[in-house]
């Protein structure tokens, strides 16, 4: 079937969503995916920040060949049934995320289920500690995914549907002024008519990715965390998308001072293959089986491609990685560590731009209304990343 077909075919069949159906991807290693011609293309975006590492790392793909050629494909669920390599996984996100507590761990299959799950663990600690607390701060300009309201279809068991869960979540949603360093918004004196006693949790990017790459200033953000935490509010970082030394550090957090209740994980934390994770700190907890739990989270393949990802996250080339940073923040001086933007006066400049790198070779997805999201490998070659600029330079 040819690359045309093959489109053509991809625009019937599918449900209308984000799709481009304008070429076929048809393989990916390193810093490039191409078609089924053959041409190569940098992916800019590292497949929307699934591939901070590259495509097919050699240490992921080793780890995932090993496993298959010894156990075969199967799944353990492992909410079900504990098994080694979910057990070591969680051991390592116990290890490297930035919760000063004792911590555990909920494992599920994207980004967004890693979100549902912490909104769950929100809601029924303040349903059995503080059930008035049923307010939750998010950004303007704020992404945390696309899933909504099966928990209110559900009716066979009374345990998925007690309490706040009782008809899906009853959560009041109250945003806030997003502190971009490029503003001068102070969402801690938009609290002023937010009842306090109310509030459960903040949810939140450092920085605001399918928002637009918009950053966070560090002191006002710190400044508003401190406040909501000395009044008794969960901190939530979504770190979907700026973890895995995406920004500069293995979480954007880091760089913040940040210390969360819970955080949310995905995209890269897979290696490639789809996976969300919930770390909570531990006085949190469910207290009642079946509160929550899914079917495929902690499948023991994919256990083990995020096992690899992590190892080859704290083995990363940290000069590599401060290089790599140093020549993109000259291109695109807006954003955090390897995730930067470049904005136009409209969507059709935009575009255009895209299209003009695409036909070059260079793959750019949008970000925001008017934005393209620059998001290489963060371990990308030096001299890639240079050559893949200079294409980016001839485009404007």
């Amino acid at each position: 079937m040819n690359q045309e077909r093959l489109c053509e075919l991809a625009k019937k069949y599918s449900v209308t969503s984000t799709q481009d159906f304008s070429f076929e991807i048809a393989g990916a290693n390193g810093p490039f995916v191409r078609d089924s011609s053959g041409k190569r293309y940098y992916d800019f975006h590292s497949m929307v920040g699934t591939a901070n590492f590259g495509h097919n790392h050699p240490q992921i793909r080793k780890a995932v060949r090993c496993f298959v050629r010894e156990y075969g494909v199967f799944h353990i669920a492992g909410n079900d049934y504990p098994h080694k390599w979910m057990v070591e996984l969680m051991q390592k996100l116990r290890y490297v995320t930035p919760i000063n507590f004792g911590k555990k761990v909920f494992l599920s299959n994207s980004g967004t289920e890693a979100v549902e799950a912490a909104l769950k663990v929100v809601m029924d600690y303040h349903f059995r500690n503080d059930p008035k607390r049923t307010i939750v701060l998010v950004f303007r300009g704020a992404f945390h995914g696309r899933t909504l309201g099966a928990l209110a279809l559900n009716a066979s068991k009374e345990v998925h549907r007690r309490g706040f869960f009782q008809s899906g979540p009853p959560l009041k949603i109250i945003h806030l002024s997003f502190p971009d360093i490029n503003t001068d918004a102070d969402p801690l004196a938009e609290l002023k008519d937010v009842p306090l006693e109310k509030v459960a949790a903040i949810v939140f990017e450092i920085v605001q990715g399918e928002g637009g790459i918009n950053t966070a200033d560090p002191e006002r953000m710190a400044a508003l965390l401190n406040f909501l935490r000395s009044v008794g509010v969960l901190i939530v970082p979504d770190e979907i998308q700026t973890g895995m030394y995406r920004t500069g550090t293995l979480f954007a957090c880091e760089q913040y001072g940040i210390e969360p209740d819970i955080i949310c994980l995905g995209k890269s934390l897979g290696g490639g293959l789809p996976i969300g994770a919930t770390v909570i700190e531990e006085g949190l907890d469910f207290q009642e089986r079946g509160r929550h739990s899914n079917t495929f989270g902690g499948n023991p393949l994919i256990c083990v491609a995020a096992s690899q990802a992590i190892e080859v996250a704290l083995n990363l080339n940290k000069t590599k990685l401060e290089r790599n940073i140093r020549v993109l923040s000259e291109f695109a001086p807006e954003g955090l560590g390897m995730m930067r933007r470049k904005r136009f006066e409209s969507v059709e400049a935009r575009n255009a731009y895209m299209a003009k790198a695409l036909e070059k070779g260079v793959l750019l997805i949008g970000s925001g209304e008017k934005n393209v999201r620059f998001m290489p490998p963060v371990n990308i070659e030096n001299s890639l990343l240079s050559e893949a600029i200079d294409i980016l330079r001839t485009c404007d």
